[in-house]
């Protein structure tokens, strides 16, 4: 019985079957490009994630894992302790002899526990607390307590009594020779609320 023509044959030449060394060559060359791809997608998501972050980010995974951080301010002062809480602008630092809040526009660097893994920040959630740094501080004027205010220039700490907190001024009670001090909290650093009293 003839075999039926096939008007393909001359383009499909017969080709010698696959040894299983060349199978085996294929599969792990396929499984090359495969995990090159992965490392390639691992590693634009790192990127996309490290373009979105932000410093409210780096805090909250601080004070989530409660590692003892190290904020830097623009004056050269450094808070170190652990991050209590965060806000829209600032953050609340514990450093065992005094709660500071520190403004996140006056931080120049966190410095995180050395035992804490380097990686890039990641992570772009903003602040958790719906308040800013004028409302935590008008909130605790009502509580009458003794703060050491931290500038960001090279402007001397002011101590005194947290008498009242408006828009943009804080009204300290001090033992100068005036015995008010009023700070403008656009140039504050830092406030850290003295256990011990200011004096």
């Amino acid at each position: 019985m003839r075999g039926r023509w096939n008007p393909y044959s001359d383009l499909m030449p017969d080709e010698p079957p696959v040894t299983d060394r060349e199978l085996a060559s294929l599969l792990d060359e396929a499984h090359g490009e495969q995990a090159a791809a992965q490392r390639s997608r691992r590693r634009w998501l790192r990127q996309q994630a490290q373009a979105d972050a932000r410093l409210t980010g780096v805090l909250l995974n601080a004070s989530e894992a409660r590692h003892v951080t190290t904020i830097r301010t623009t004056n050269g002062e450094a808070y170190t302790g652990t991050v209590l809480a965060v806000g829209q602008d600032f953050c609340a630092v514990g450093t065992g002899r005094a709660t500071t809040y520190v403004r996140l526009a006056a931080a120049s660097v966190v410095l995180p526990d050395a035992a804490v893994v380097a990686a890039g920040a990641a992570d772009h959630r903003a602040g958790p607390l719906d308040t800013t740094f004028s409302e935590a501080l008008a909130e605790r004027a009502t509580q009458r307590p003794a703060v050491a205010v931290e500038f960001q220039g090279p402007a001397p700490t002011v101590r005194g009594i947290l008498a009242a907190v408006g828009f943009d001024v804080a009204t300290l009670e001090t033992e100068g020779r005036a015995g008010v001090a009023y700070v403008s909290l656009g140039s504050v650093a830092a406030v850290s609320f003295l256990a011990s009293g200011y004096r």
